[in-house]
């Protein structure tokens, strides 16, 4: 609790100010109840006085333990949905199966960002990989914004947005990487670059 330049309630405040989470434990020989009281306020997880008993601490950081697994586990389980319905937004609106209101709403849920000139889609398919779609993403992205999608067949859609997009310079990596050397089994096509979110689909039956 007390310690050089400020207090350990003090250093609780200033992390929880700067929206830091974190999972506290309070050691101390001051059996102070206004401390316990401000610890509590903080969302400390035990408040443990010197000398500290062995036991009550080790079960108090095996509670911890468990309770950032489950965070973590609802965290995953949150996000997985998320990239799940993002990749169902994104593949209608390529598609063009999508009402243009509703895919403006759920754009806003799902924080994706269309507000570019040019739109290029592209079509992948064969032996595609989580070490593939690093690639694609890492070389894309220099190009501009990139979003992936999987149709009903499992191909992979890319889209890549930006304000200013060399078409020609796309195709020309994106022969690079189709190459049976570097890939294997690969199909990779691209439709032209089009003007305008609104557009994107015909990028899509050119690919």
């Amino acid at each position: 609790i007390k310690m050089p330049k400020r207090t350990g309630i003090e250093l609780l405040q200033s992390l929880q100010e700067e929206g830091i989470s974190v999972k506290t434990i309070i050691l101390s020989g001051f059996d102070d109840f206004e401390y316990i009281q401000q610890g509590v306020k903080l969302g400390i997880e035990n408040f443990l006085l010197k000398p500290v008993d062995e036991v009550e601490l080790i079960s108090s950081l095996s509670n911890i333990v468990k309770k950032l697994d489950n965070e973590n586990l609802y965290k995953k389980k949150v996000s997985d949905a998320e990239d799940i319905l993002k990749e169902n937004i994104l593949y209608r609106f390529i598609t063009d199966s999508i009402d243009n209101d509703e895919f403006i709403e759920k754009c806003e849920l799902l924080h994706i960002d269309l507000n570019r000139r040019f739109y290029k889609v592209i079509f992948v398919s064969g032996q595609i990989d989580d070490h593939l779609k690093r690639l694609l993403n890492e070389r894309l992205r220099p190009f501009g914004d990139c979003y992936m999608c999987r149709d009903y067949e499992d191909n992979l859609l890319i889209l890549v947005a930006a304000d200013e997009l060399d078409d020609s310079a796309v195709d020309r990596l994106l022969e690079t990487i189709a190459r049976p050397a570097g890939c294997g089994d690969l199909f990779i096509t691209a439709g032209e670059r089009v003007e305008g979110s609104e557009h994107t689909p015909l990028s899509f039956q050119k690919a």
